[in-house]
C-alpha cells in the first residue's frame, strides 16, 4: 500500500534527487555494511530474525513496517515513523525533507 502511494505521488519522485531513498527487506539475511559496521541478520526463531541494520535504524521498541527514518548527512537518526503514511502524512514528510536539503542538513 505505501509503494503504491509513493509511485503515484509525483512531488515525491520529483524531490528524489535531493536525497536517497532505500527500501531494506528487514528479513534480508545479506550482510550489510553501514557507516562502516557490517550488520547480519539475527536469528529469533526456527525460520524467523530480523536484521541488524533494520534494528539499529527502526529502534529496539517495537519494530514494525513500513518503517519512515530520515538521517541527518552523519547519519544520524532525526526522523522515526512506524507505520503507513497516508497522503497528507507524506506532504508533510517531503516538506521537512526539502527544509532538511534547503538547510544542508539533510
Amino acid at each position: 500500500m505505501q509503494q503504491y502511494y509513493l509511485e503515484k505521488n509525483k512531488d515525491f519522485r520529483a524531490l528524489l534527487p535531493r536525497f536517497y531513498y532505500m527500501e531494506l527487506d528487514a528479513e534480508s539475511r545479506e550482510p550489510i555494511v553501514f557507516n562502516g559496521r557490517e550488520y547480519t541478520y539475527r536469528p529469533n526463531g526456527i525460520k524467523t530474525g530480523i536484521h541488524e541494520l533494520a534494528v539499529a535504524l527502526g529502534g529496539e521498541e517495537e519494530l514494525s513496517y513500513p518503517a519512515w527514518i530520515l538521517l541527518d548527512k552523519d547519519y544520524r537518526v532525526i526522523f522515526r515513523y512506524h507505520g503507513v503514511l497516508n497522503e497528507a502524512q507524506l506532504e508533510a514528510l517531503m516538506r521537512m525533507i526539502t527544509q532538511l536539503a534547503d538547510e544542508g542538513t539533510g
